[in-house]
């Protein structure tokens, strides 16, 4: 019986469909920002958008979010003195 509830799982989850359409997940502007991970992309390190998935070489590419409350001084992390600029 364990195993045909995997079974079931492993064939719903194959019927998932991803179409790729970058949609935010939050609401108030100004609040966050979405940042591209793709190395391959030339939006890579930008504010994300469609063009953060292409190419999307083995699913790699994602956005990231950094919320303005993560970017309060002193900025100490690398990645807030790399970052953080987008709320100037």
């Amino acid at each position: 019986m364990r195993y045909f509830h995997c079974l079931v799982f492993l064939l719903l989850a194959s019927c998932v469909e991803d179409n790729n359409i970058y949609q935010s997940d939050y609401g108030l502007p100004g609040d966050y920002v979405e940042i591209c991970h793709n190395p391959l992309s030339k939006n890579h390190k930008n504010v994300c958008n469609q063009e953060c998935f292409v190419p999307n070489q083995g699913l790699y590419s994602f956005c990231w979010t950094l919320k303005a409350s993560d970017c309060a001084l002193p900025l100490e992390h690398q990645w807030q003195q790399e970052n953080c600029h987008f709320f100037d």
